[in-house]
């Protein structure tokens, strides 16, 4: 009873909205990377059986520096234009998983492609030591 009447009371109702606000805003990252992302492991798997295509949306001279091996450069325009993956699913690398995570739901809002990122992006790959092409 005592939780009650202390969010009750006048002056800690907006301590009680902030701490909503600050949960929901935590909880966010966790619960958009479920939608479209995928797990290193996983997505290994997948380009290992030849079941998915890598598709680094990073600058052409930041993919030149280094990249994934058997991952293409390509552009955000042309995933939106080209519908011509609709029979792999194709999954998003950028630098860190934010650019790919935000372009993957785009691209699923407006096509019926099986569209992933990469949680992590490069830098997750990177972390793990896993083989890339360097310039």
């Amino acid at each position: 009873m005592d939780i009650v009447n202390f969010f009750i009371k006048d002056n800690n109702i907006l301590f009680l909205f902030i701490a909503i606000i600050s949960a929901i805003m935590l909880l966010m990252p966790y619960l958009r990377k479920n939608i479209n992302g995928i797990e290193l492991n996983e997505a290994i798997n997948l380009v290992n059986k030849n079941e998915a295509i890598l598709a680094d949306i990073r600058t052409p001279n930041e993919f030149k520096e280094k990249h994934i091996p058997q991952s293409y450069n390509t552009n955000s325009d042309d995933l939106k234009s080209n519908n011509k993956f609709t029979n792999k699913p194709v999954i998003l690398i950028c630098k860190d998983g934010t650019d790919s995570s935000k372009l993957a739901s785009e691209i699923k809002n407006h096509s019926t492609g099986n569209v992933l990122f990469l949680i992590g992006g490069m830098n997750e790959w990177i972390s793990n030591e896993l083989p890339i092409i360097k310039k």
